[in-house]
């Protein structure tokens, strides 16, 4: 979750809902993110209803929630999800590079560097 997708975070959250839990997984790892790993949240599968303590904003780096996810994690995901608007340079290449989607808000000519993209907005459902 990168800092400048605030304003339509709910939105985002819902719209993956249905990928997270066709995966069955028993947790989820929510990791915000602007120019630095701002705050993790663990939530248990089975909760309904996930409101996020805190976003913060500013300059959005890629790379350091990728770095997060190697060092607490070592590469280890079922599947990874950034939502993101798509403003920021693009990271490396993660070992996971096939379980990442992107979800992609009101930026519908941004082009992924790796994974899937799903692009989403105002017009688009």
């Amino acid at each position: 979750v990168s800092g400048s997708t605030h304003d339509y975070l709910q939105r985002m959250i819902n719209e993956i809902n249905g990928i997270i839990f066709s995966k069955r997984v028993k947790e989820i790892v929510v990791v915000f993110f602007s120019d630095g790993v701002n705050s993790v949240e663990r939530i248990k599968v089975g909760n309904k209803t996930f409101i996020p303590k805190s976003l913060d904003s500013g300059g959005t780096d890629f790379q350091k929630p990728l770095d997060w996810v190697k060092e607490n994690l070592r590469d280890k995901v079922s599947l990874c999800v950034c939502l993101t608007d798509g403003g920021a340079p693009n990271p490396m290449t993660p070992k996971y590079a096939r379980k990442f989607i992107w979800l992609v808000y009101d930026n519908f000519n941004w082009e992924k560097p790796f994974g899937k993209a799903i692009h989403v907005g105002t017009n688009n459902s």
